[in-house]
């Protein structure tokens, strides 16, 4: 809180936000929030490349 991010670089901010993203949390089963991103990306593209077989049929 408080801290002003107006000096650093985009290099030092990228650090910033890998190290956050790199770290297990509780809240995520300790996972890390890049794990967590990969497998729901993962499942997002298993459903793309599977076709829906089901047919709704109305009348």
């Amino acid at each position: 809180k408080g801290t002003s991010f107006e000096d650093l670089t985009q290099d030092e901010l990228d650090a910033i936000v890998g190290e956050i993203n790199d770290t297990p949390m509780k809240l995520l089963g300790y996972k890390t929030p890049n794990e967590v991103w990969d497998e729901e990306i993962a499942k997002l593209q298993s459903k793309a490349a599977s076709p829906n077989t089901s047919v709704a049929l109305t009348n």
